[in-house]
């Protein structure tokens, strides 16, 4: 996923924060509204 975002962005700093920012993301959403059904797709989305 980091790869894609550094390729994405031009950056791999931002990409790196853009997924670590997903992941938080994630932690907070998931419990409540569940795992989505394509996590990967999800987090990718989130982090663009």
């Amino acid at each position: 996923m980091v790869a894609g975002l550094a390729r994405r962005f031009g950056d791999l700093d931002v990409a790196e924060e853009a997924a670590a920012e997903a992941f938080a993301t994630a932690l907070e959403r998931w419990p409540v509204e569940g795992i989505p059904a394509n996590p990967g797709a999800w987090l990718t989305t989130t982090a663009k």
